[in-house]
């Protein structure tokens, strides 16, 4: 099985009515590349993928070298690092198809509106899947009996019963995590790991939920632990892709999380540990780095290409059936690469303020209209179309993701209180910690205590706007639409809006 490219990943991002695009300025400067980048390294600004590269480590202390993972990216490359080839086919397959779920899933939860993951029907897709119940001497069990729902999908999950118990043992063994992604091979680099990771946290989630819907918090506990180590056993990572994933992955986390203070499970100790674990979390900040790197990744390749005939660039997405000016081919290039930097720095470039740790979605929703207004008859502007991303997008869910890790460690504190004092305080203020803020508008958040004999707390989301804590569906009725409504952290069940 081969696994897509990075940038086969990546283009997913980009608006397919970008790839006919220009741009809405003309390239006027007589400037060369080389040029153009002195001038901003003059600046400050530093055009290097590689300073953002993670260092190794040693093997003995790499999650990624444990067995069961080290096999998915151990590939046999071509001398130009356009192809790859599985090492050992039969070990990559194998590694690949881990802790899958196959078929259509049930939902796991949706905590911004209240919704805890459905066991029962857990219990019958499970049912429905009869490889999940080998354990059980070959049969399904009995009559599903809904009081038995968390024991039959604890059950089920004992299909990936020994690689979990594998991951959670190489967790304690092997704390640093570097997986070997060859980034020198830059748009043709493999990253089959994060699937698989993806797929372990779905699993480690579940099996969470049904441990607390039994009443064994400690259990519960480790898995919600392994799930956030998952995620930041990628947070070095510095592809857009792999921190997309990691954000899917914390969000399993979170949900497991609000069930368990939901429910009254965790005990304080943990919610100390949970704090410790997410308070080193800054989504913003990821974002603006592997942004750099996104810029200076594709600059690589465009310098790549500059090295090249026309004839070998046909692998790269987007250029099939474009001829640009033949005699002209690298003077087209340079101009080609300003313009592509020139969009980053009028806009990736501002999107995170460092200083308030703000994401700033004006600025995203200038860059889409920017590049939703590109003059499609400038041949010069051909790679910015192809390179650049739709900022709003991702920059919302790296912001929506970070409020929810910001409510889980207020409820913690929270809850803490509540443990000690037997109430929840009146105001954050009462809770000794320095509560993090808003992330798209810098704010406090919004605290009512009484709700439902607990409490509520959201933030102004996306639009900038404090909804009252609102939460706005999609059209399907079901999934949440975190472009408008405000991030919600509470335990009751929200009236779709």
């Amino acid at each position: 099985m081969r696994f897509p490219r990075i940038f086969s990943l990546f283009i997913f991002l980009v608006s397919p009515a970008l790839l006919l695009s220009g741009c809405a300025e003309p390239v006027t400067t007589g400037q060369t590349w080389d040029e153009f980048r002195k001038q901003w390294q003059a600046k400050g600004e530093v055009f290097d993928c590689r300073a953002r590269i993670p260092a190794p480590v040693p093997s003995e202390k790499n999650f990624a070298h444990t067995p069961l993972l080290k096999p998915l990216l151990a590939y046999d490359w071509n001398d130009d690092m356009t192809e790859a080839e599985p090492s050992n086919p039969a070990q990559h397959s194998k590694a690949i198809s881990r802790f899958k779920l196959p078929g259509r899933r049930p939902s796991l939860g949706q905590w911004q509106a209240g919704h805890a993951v459905d066991l029962v029907a857990w219990q019958e897709y499970f049912r429905g899947q009869e490889e999940f119940f080998k354990a059980a001497e070959g049969k399904i069990p009995a009559k599903a009996q809904p009081d038995q729902a968390a024991s039959d999908v604890l059950q089920a999950l004992t299909v990936f019963g020994e690689e979990m118990t594998a991951l959670l043992i190489a967790a304690k063994e092997r704390p640093l995590c570097r997986f070997d992604v060859k980034y020198e091979a830059h748009l043709n680099a493999r990253a089959p790991h994060l699937q698989v990771l993806m797929q372990a946290s779905k699993c480690f989630a579940l099996r969470a939920v049904a441990y607390l819907a039994r009443g064994e918090h400690e259990a519960a506990y480790a898995d919600t632990d392994m799930i956030v180590f998952l995620a930041q056993s990628i947070a070095g990572e510095p592809i857009l892709i792999s921190h997309l994933v990691r954000v899917v992955i914390l969000r399993n986390a979170l949900q497991v999380i609000w069930q368990g203070l939901a429910e009254r499970q965790w005990t304080s100790e943990q919610l100390i540990a949970l704090e410790q674990r997410l308070s080193g979390i800054n989504l913003p900040e990821d974002l603006r780095l592997t942004l750099l790197y996104e810029r200076d990744m594709f600059n690589l390749v465009i310098e790549q290409m500059v090295r090249k005939p026309f004839s070998e660039w046909q692998d790269l997405p987007g250029l099939d059936g474009f001829n640009p000016p033949p005699a002209n081919q690298i003077a087209w290039l340079e101009k080609n690469q300003i313009r592509f930097n020139q969009v980053y720095l009028k806009f990736g470039r501002n999107l995170v303020d460092l200083q308030r740790g703000i994401i700033d979605p004006g600025i995203a929703a200038a860059n889409d209209d920017y590049l939703e207004k590109l003059d499609k008859d400038d041949p010069h502007n051909l790679l910015a179309a192809i390179m650049c991303i739709e900022l709003s997008s991702v920059a919302m869910r790296f912001g929506t993701l970070q409020s929810g890790i910001d409510h889980a460690r207020i409820a913690g504190a929270l809850e803490q209180h509540r443990i000690k004092d037997g109430k929840y305080p009146g105001q954050l203020s009462d809770l000794g910690m320095t509560p993090p803020r808003e992330p798209f508008s810098g704010n406090p958040y919004s605290y009512t205590a009484g709700i439902n004999e607990r409490y509520r707390l959201h933030g102004a989301g996306w639009n900038l706007v404090d909804d009252g804590a609102r939460v706005i569906f999609r059209e399907d009725g079901t999934s949440v639409d975190s472009m408008q409504g405000d991030p919600v952290w509470q335990y009751s069940p929200v009236p779709g809006s």
